[in-house]
């Protein structure tokens, strides 16, 4: 029986710093693998590795549908969570469960107690020992979306032949450097010599060019996604969009023409693992990822609420683009930003929102503050620290076409997808993702 219960266990996370003190993830993580004695090189043929700055989760969860689709067993790391912890390692498709979690924790704590681990790190070594003790090492696939950049991140520490890059824009510039080349080269970081790289198309020429370079020097096969076939019909609360692929059309499961072109990604990286796409394609509906433009719609709301967690300039471009194609009233927005990320920029385009309003609220982990804000609150723009208030605010005006938009953190998101667990506010289909 374990000395801790998960409730300790979270505690103990929550108290770790979320980068590392002394060597870099990777570093920690390579360690951390010895010292558990988990050998990842015979696994790097089914190990895939997603980096870049927006997409990473929405191909990761792609890519596990994929596979759970074609009956293959399937380990899936991703980050942050939005409501618990467990949600950031999944075995076939499901968290995994608390006594695991649990387990997973004593494991790591009793090789590693003397190593200072990050929050970050800690988690990645707890999937790795979850990963190799549930699934069979001769057959399993194993999928890890990187934290930040990616050459000194934790993900890289683990033997992969397959990578896999996602739309690169600025962010985290304090860590990865302040051009997208200088964040390229930090993701471009994961990649293996003589590996598989996947990557979107409509990279700066700068970009390309490095990637050629790398394809050169290490040898790889380098594969552009194409530009998806994508036909969209504006709707309320959601366009309907559908996507054209190998075995016909269908409607796109995440909304938005970015999240097509991740779908499209995640469909070309599928097919050059050899997997059978029908199985997953004919079953797209259940490809469900929580905090991209999804829906919150019951009686008990004035009107629906969108919940997409975009927390750079990137992102919200995207979110734009695809308000563009729903025919609302008026779309109310609440925000709340991390102290590190383009205030400036994010408010500025979601200001230049036709019939919009903002309400700034406070984000856990590192969000910005009133003080932060203050340029905004002194153009007229409202702030209330507490994100349920901030939310019922908005629902006193708000009528049936309106549109309320909470975004601007994943972490804000989650706040509100536990407010909405609580209140009974989810489907069935939204709720079993938590459980």
């Amino acid at each position: 029986m374990s000395k801790y219960t998960f409730a300790e266990v979270t505690d103990l996370l929550a108290q770790r710093t979320d980068r590392p003190r002394t060597l870099s993830g990777r570093d920690q993580a390579r360690l951390g693998l010895s010292r558990l004695g988990l050998n990842w090189e015979p696994l790097a043929a089914r190990t895939v590795v997603v980096a870049g700055t927006n997409g990473k989760g929405s191909v990761c969860r792609a890519l596990e549908h994929f596979f759970l689709s074609d009956s293959k067993p399937v380990a899936l790391f991703t980050s942050p969570h939005l409501v618990h912890v467990r949600e950031r390692i999944r075995l076939n498709g499901k968290a995994v469960t608390e006594a695991d979690f649990v387990r997973a924790f004593g494991a790591v704590e009793a090789a590693t107690s003397d190593l200072a681990l990050s929050h970050f790190e800690t988690l990645i070594l707890m999937a790795a020992w979850l990963f190799q003790a549930n699934l069979p090492p001769d057959s399993a696939w194993y999928i890890f979306e990187v934290g930040i950049g990616g050459t000194f991140d934790a993900t890289n520490a683990f033997a992969h032949q397959t990578s896999v890059i996602t739309a690169l824009g600025l962010d985290h510039q304090e860590l990865l450097g302040s051009s997208l080349l200088s964040i390229a080269r930090q993701k471009f970081g994961i990649i293996s010599p003589h590996s598989k790289v996947f990557h979107l198309p409509g990279y700066p020429p700068e970009v390309v060019a490095e990637l050629r370079e790398l394809k050169t020097s290490l040898g790889l096969h380098l594969q552009q996604s194409q530009t998806p076939q994508y036909d969209v019909r504006d709707d309320f609360p959601l366009p309907q969009e559908q996507i054209e692929t190998p075995c016909g059309r269908f409607s796109l499961p995440l909304p938005g023409f970015h999240s097509a072109q991740n779908l499209q990604l995640a469909i070309e990286v599928a097919v050059g693992l050899g997997l059978n796409l029908r199985p997953g394609l004919s079953q797209l509906d259940q490809l469900y990822w929580p905090g991209r433009l999804d829906v919150l719609s019951t009686p008990r709301l004035p009107c629906p609420i969108l919940l997409s967690g975009d927390h750079n300039p990137l992102g919200i471009k995207a979110l734009g683009e695809t308000l563009k194609h729903i025919p609302y009233q008026n779309v109310h927005f609440l925000v709340g930003i991390g102290k590190a990320k383009d205030r400036s920029a994010i408010l500025h385009d979601l200001s230049r929102v036709p019939r919009s309003t903002l309400l700034l609220t406070s984000t856990p982990f590192r969000g910005s503050s009133d003080k932060d804000f203050s340029e905004w609150i002194e153009r007229g723009i409202g702030f209330d620290p507490l994100p349920a208030k901030a939310l019922t605010r908005i629902w006193a005006q708000a009528q049936a076409q309106d549109l309320i938009v909470v975004t601007g953190s994943l972490y804000l998101v989650g706040q509100i997808y536990q407010q909405a667990l609580e209140g009974g506010w989810l489907t069935p289909k939204q709720t079993s993702y938590f459980d």
